[in-house]
């Protein structure tokens, strides 16, 4: 069976994990303001830093996989305004401090994705688009920082504008992109990684 190099390392230097189950609906009346702005467009596509994994380099390249591979779980996560992080970092802080009011004062997932989550908005934005690519959406976190979504390799190849290839290392073979993934715009902004899983 072909494995995705380890999804960890596929993140940005201010990657974040995945938090909170994955549901496909359920997400609640409160929001964050809009992020997504504009329009969704491959007309205006951004490399997203840090989607190319170190491993997948010509000499370990076997060969680029099959359009019609099918890629189960792929994920993309996505990142927290410099404001919602500052906030985050003043609750995790008071919540540890015995002097502070909000001392073991602990959100529900729901309160958490309301404050520091995506929007209603932007995650019903990015799921149009990829509906449009062809994908098939399979649920999004309860924290609203992530939606994980399935497809084939030819169509991640041509949404994201890379190459899906294998790699042999170690004498272990992994699937990994072999550029850098490229985004809408309107996308890459608020996005932090992707990570892949195969069936």
């Amino acid at each position: 069976m072909k494995t995705s190099f380890p999804p960890h390392t596929m993140r940005l230097a201010c990657g974040l994990a995945l938090a909170g189950s994955m549901l496909t609906a359920g997400l609640g009346a409160q929001s964050p303001a809009a992020r997504i702005r504009s329009e969704i467009s491959h007309s205006a596509m951004t490399p997203i830093r840090g989607t190319l994994h170190r491993l997948a380099q010509p000499r370990f390249d076997t060969g680029r996989m099959p359009a019609a591979t099918r890629l189960d779980g792929v994920s993309i996560v996505f990142n927290r305004t410099p404001a919602q992080q500052a906030a985050l970092d003043r609750l995790i802080g008071g919540q540890q401090d015995p002097a502070s009011p909000q001392y073991h004062k602990w959100l529900t997932p729901d309160e958490f994705a309301a404050r520091f989550g995506m929007s209603a908005a932007d995650l019903d934005r990015v799921q149009g688009w990829l509906r449009e690519q062809g994908f098939a959406i399979d649920s999004v976190s309860r924290s609203r920082n992530a939606i994980r979504f399935s497809g084939t390799a030819g169509q991640v190849e041509a949404a994201f504008a890379t190459e899906m290839h294998t790699y042999n290392v170690n004498g272990q073979r992994h699937f990994a992109p072999s550029t850098q993934l490229s985004a809408p715009a309107a996308i890459a902004a608020a996005t932090t990684s992707f990570t892949f899983t195969i069936q």
